[in-house]
């Protein structure tokens, strides 16, 4: 079956930074605010003034956002030693066999059947497949110590100012609701989640 968007997030297991435009019209802070409770060493980082494409209406603050939680692609060295130790640690690992099995056919409609004698066409099955438990997972940090590292330790912020002249804002926050209207919201998504049984 498919995961679902929670079982996803449980099995990632590499570093986490959230972006987001605090006025973004679209995708309310209860978003950003549950994801960094299920994903709490994720640095959560909130622009503003920006709204639903940060990337797009506040470029220099993302870039300088991004840039400071990978300081390792400043330069192309540093990336090119970090792809090959990774190249090398996957092709170190033991890779998953995958076998081709010959198509099955049946006469029967029951659960199971992949294919019918009638001439439907066959359903190949390839052995194991990848999953996200076979990739490479680094450790991942709190956030507190990233934004440390970063020079931009929690409930800090940083002023950019973008080409045309704008002043850009990004607040390191932790993620919890902060006003009346964003805990009412989260109180009704969450009874809603219940009601709902997500």
């Amino acid at each position: 079956g498919e995961l679902s968007f929670d079982e996803l997030l449980d099995r990632l297991a590499c570093p986490v930074l959230l972006l987001y435009g605090k006025e973004d019209p679209w995708v309310r802070p209860l978003w950003g605010q549950r994801l960094k409770r299920r994903l709490p060493e994720a640095m959560y980082l909130e622009l503003s003034p920006a709204g639903h494409c940060p990337h797009h209406e506040t470029p220099a603050a993302v870039n300088r956002a991004l840039r400071a939680h990978c300081p390792h692609h400043e330069t192309p060295a540093a990336v090119n030693r970090a792809l090959r130790a990774w190249v090398a640690a996957q092709e170190a690992r033991p890779q998953p066999q995958l076998a081709l099995a010959a198509p099955s056919l049946s006469t029967t409609a029951g659960a199971g059947a992949s294919a019918t004698a009638a001439g439907a066409s066959a359903a190949y099955s390839y052995g194991p497949v990848a999953t996200l438990d076979t990739v490479a997972t680094p450790l991942r940090e709190p956030a507190e110590v990233v934004g440390a590292r970063m020079g931009l330790p929690l409930h800090s912020s940083w002023d950019v100012t973008e080409a045309d002249g704008r002043h850009i804002t990004i607040s390191h926050i932790e993620g919890s609701p902060r006003s009346v209207a964003e805990q009412l919201d989260y109180a009704v998504w969450m009874w809603l989640g219940r009601a709902l049984g997500a």
